[in-house]
């Protein structure tokens, strides 16, 4: 996520957390939040007082930005699981892609159109919609502005260590940053959606 202001390196943080993975199960992302006492938030507000916590270990690793899904579908969910869903692990069928602008094994991609990302197939039909600006908008409100944490990370004797080395303060985004954003693929839409999904029946 690139934001309106230039990166800038608010301090640098030296933390190194020991935890074992197979016993806990935790990631870097909680195991930051655990050292500096901040509850775990799943709900539309930021971590702390104006801004939201996001710690990374590699380029190449995801970070969520947000979760929602009210409102988007253009197809009933139940019907887009059937003609374009997968099998899980556990063997249900459903969607579990993350979209990006060229077609999927589903034939399903993300289209960046005039103030809208979709996720159309191939066929043209168009499977769920988001406005840009709603985006920006829960974006702003959940992330008002971004912390985003740097750490490098070894295994030692099977425990890990997190070595938290940079904080960057972002702040402000709209529109046309996101629209960029996903154009550049910096941006994409992980959908994660079965029978059992909670609002899995609401278009």
């Amino acid at each position: 996520m690139v934001y309106r202001t230039s990166r800038k390196s608010i301090r640098q943080i030296y933390i190194v957390k020991v935890f074992d993975p197979k016993v806990l199960f935790t990631g870097i992302g909680y195991t930051l939040e655990s050292s500096l006492e901040i509850l775990e938030n799943n709900n539309a507000k930021s971590d702390i007082e104006s801004a939201e916590l996001k710690a990374h270990r590699t380029k190449k690793s995801f970070i969520t930005l947000s979760t929602f899904n009210d409102k988007v579908w253009k197809v009933l969910p139940l019907k887009a699981i059937k003609k374009y869903g997968g099998l899980d692990a556990n063997g249900r069928k459903g969607l579990y892609y993350t979209m990006s602008l060229k077609p999927n094994s589903a034939g399903l991609f993300l289209e960046v159109a005039k103030a809208t990302i979709l996720v159309r197939h191939m066929s043209g039909e168009i499977i769920a919609s988001w406005s840009l600006q709603s985006l920006a908008d829960r974006f702003i409100q959940k992330i008002p502005s971004l912390i985003f944490i740097s750490a490098n990370m070894e295994e030692r004797a099977g425990k890990g260590y997190f070595y938290f080395y940079r904080a960057q303060l972002m702040k402000g985004t709209s529109p046309e940053l996101l629209e960029n954003q996903f154009k550049e693929e910096n941006i994409l839409v992980d959908l994660k959606l079965n029978k059992c999904t909670k609002s899995w029946y609401s278009p």
